[in-house]
């Protein structure tokens, strides 16, 4: 994340209005990397220590509302509904983070 964090803070700086949004609109339509499982990998591996476990604890909070689910769906019926829904994240290019 430090690297994309860098890259948004160059391209901020462009003197030219219709470059720094093209290279920004760019950056919008790759952001694949925001997918939240890639957050959660980034954060896991980020040197500050408070970042590493806000990720474990998001982690635990997440595997148990997936166990609870389960069991919850497991009794109520044995009918399979597709969960799929496509995760597309939003952007905020003028962010500023005291971690990265």
């Amino acid at each position: 994340m430090q690297h994309l964090y860098n890259l948004i803070q160059r391209i901020n700086s462009l003197s030219n209005e219709e470059i720094r949004e093209v290279a920004l609109d760019a950056v919008q339509r790759n952001r694949y990397f925001a997918h939240p499982e890639s957050l959660l990998i980034a954060m896991l591996r980020d040197g500050d220590e408070q970042i590493r476990s806000m990720a474990v604890t998001k982690v635990i909070t997440l595997r148990n509302e997936l166990v609870s689910s389960s069991a919850a769906e497991e009794s109520s019926s044995s009918e399979r509904r597709s969960s799929f829904h496509p995760f597309v994240p939003s952007f905020n290019h003028k962010y500023e983070s005291s971690f990265c």
